[in-house]
């Protein structure tokens, strides 16, 4: 079952009030179309950015539990290409909506429905292995891109240890429907 590639998806509104940030951040002596750490540093400083974007930056900021990223980490998930700037279209990629396979995403959500035994939108440990959730997800993503974000090991089995560390981004050891959907994110 291999995933498609399509374009990226993004939130007009917040893509629109990310290219003025941009563009006014860039305005200095030498605008040059990219942004330094300095740079991200006012922009950061000046607006709520993260507090508006949602995906691998904020993904992090969950897993911690003082919602803090550092420059570093934010400039490692923003600058794609490692050049040590941030240009127009990597800073826009802030405004991605997450990408769903809709057909993973139909049997994921099934799938966290048939295993919410105490019915609280959120799976337990045990909740996960009753249903053997590690076995079929490895056998839904098998071969695709999302199989290799959470099959750290690389032996073809995502296991529960894998599954809970991949998916459980606010720590609490359980997964809420939210963070099982990320199975069927594509990008």
């Amino acid at each position: 079952m291999g995933c498609k590639s399509s374009k990226p998806v993004y939130d007009e509104k917040l893509k629109e009030k990310l290219k003025k940030i941009f563009e006014e951040a860039d305005d200095g002596w030498f605008p040059d179309k990219h942004l330094d750490q300095e740079e991200m540093l006012v922009v950061l400083t000046k607006t709520q950015l993260l507090e508006t974007i949602e995906g691998p930056i904020k993904d992090k900021m969950d897993s911690n539990n003082d919602k803090f990223i550092t420059m570093d980490e934010l400039m490692a998930a923003v600058d794609k290409n490692k050049d040590g700037v941030v240009s127009l279209e990597e800073f826009l990629s802030l405004a991605r909506k997450p990408q769903y396979n809709e057909t993973l995403k139909k049997k994921i959500m099934a799938m966290f429905i048939d295993g919410d035994r105490k019915i609280d939108r959120s799976l337990t440990p045990v909740e996960l292995t009753m249903k053997m959730i590690p076995d079929q997800i490895t056998e839904l993503i098998k071969g695709t891109e999302i199989d290799k974000k959470f099959d750290k090991n690389a032996d073809g089995r995502i296991s529960l240890k894998e599954l809970i560390a991949g998916l459980d981004t606010d720590g609490d050891g359980n997964i809420s429907l939210e963070e099982f959907l990320k199975v069927a994110i594509e990008k």
